[in-house]
Parts: C-alpha cells; sequence; structure tokens
C-alpha cells in the first residue's frame, strides 16, 4: 500500500522507501539555495519545507537511524550552506527565547510522530487499524486485548512477530519510559493526562 510518499506492508525494506523521501526533501530545499537568506530564514524554510513533510510521513513508515542522519544532514547543509555546523544542533533547535532558532531536529520529530501512536493505542475505542493490530499479534501473545497488553509489557519486551513500524513505535515508547512495565494501577486515562500530550 503506498501512504504518503512510502509503501507501508509487512516485507518493506524502509531504508529503500526513505530514498525517494530524502531526494524530494533535497530538491525542495535546492532552489531556496540561491536566495541570501538569514539564519532564521533558513531555519524557518527548514521548517517548513522539510519538517512538515518528516512529521506526517514518520507517523506512517519506521525510520531507521541511518535514515534520520541522512535527513538531519540534509537540513544542516541547507542552513549553514554545505559547510561545518557553526552552531550544536540540539542548540539551534531550541526556540529563540532558549537561544536557538527553532531549526528542525530530525530526531525529535521522529521522536513526537511516533509517540502518537502511543496516544492512539491507549484510547479505548477499537478503529479498523487497532483491530488489525490485535489480529496480526493475538497468537503469539494469548492476549484479547493486545494494543493495551503491549502499551502495558513493551518497555520490558518487544515481540518479535511485530511490523518495524510498531517494533519502532514501541522501542521509542519504551526508552522514553525508562525502559520498566507500567505498573498495574495506571490506567488508559492516566496514560491519556500526562503532559506530554498537551
Amino acid at each position: 500500500i503506498r501512504l504518503l510518499s512510502g509503501r507501508i506492508g509487512f516485507s518493506i525494506n524502509p531504508c529503500s522507501e526513505w530514498r525517494p523521501i530524502c531526494d524530494k526533501m533535497e530538491r525542495n530545499l535546492l532552489p531556496w539555495r540561491q536566495y541570501n537568506l538569514s539564519l532564521k530564514g533558513k531555519c524557518l524554510i527548514a521548517q517548513s519545507m522539510a519538517a512538515s513533510v518528516l512529521r506526517f510521513v514518520m507517523m506512517t513508515l519506521p525510520c531507521p537511524t541511518p535514515v534520520v542522519s541522512r535527513l538531519q544532514s540534509i537540513i544542516s547543509r541547507f542552513i549553514w550552506s554545505n559547510k561545518k555546523d557553526w552552531v550544536d544542533r540540539k542548540t539551534l533547535s531550541l526556540p529563540p527565547s532558549k537561544g536557538g532558532r527553532g531549526a528542525p531536529l530530525v530526531s525529535d520529530i521522529k521522536q513526537a510522530s511516533t509517540l502518537y501512536w502511543i496516544k492512539r493505542l491507549a484510547n479505548a475505542d477499537i478503529p479498523h487499524w487497532k483491530a488489525f493490530l490485535n489480529h496480526c499479534i493475538r497468537d503469539s501473545l494469548n492476549q484479547d486485548d493486545c494494543a493495551w497488553w503491549i502499551l502495558r509489557n513493551s518497555p520490558m519486551r518487544i515481540p518479535r512477530s511485530l511490523p518495524a513500524f510498531w517494533k519502532q513505535v514501541l522501542g521509542i515508547w519504551k526508552t522514553f519510559e525508562g525502559g520498566a512495565a507500567l505498573p498495574e494501577d495506571v490506567s488508559r486515562d492516566d496514560i491519556l493526562a500526562e503532559p506530554l500530550w498537551f
């Protein structure tokens, strides 16, 4: 299935799916190099022309670490006109009120786009995509509500039977939660009430 410039499915190589997206992002930034933009202007263009596309594509396509590095390199080369970074990328990504310029940081975009699915998994409703996820992994887990079981237990172990995208979602959730299983008394509402979502 083709969705948001990439194909999704069980036997798809994520790196090969990201290649045309990276190339397109580079082509979109290329015309802006001819203008004598300030650092603030370049960061703004990078946010609007590159980061906005990445937010949507990263919600559906697993993004391996080499791809994150390549995307960040494309953005950094645009901002610094193919020269060495003068300011640390993390510092440059901070808002102006904290001394940065709001430049996109691809690893943060990946984490935010991926954690969006944790919020959707915690929702009590059962849309078609969640029913499909349950169907795909029910046999290996012996659980009725696989999505909720995974959400509660994924920091301890990530099932091998999951597609690459869901492994990435749960891997980021594992990092965010610190690697421990959620306590028994934590409910879906507790997860949805976390300040992370606001």
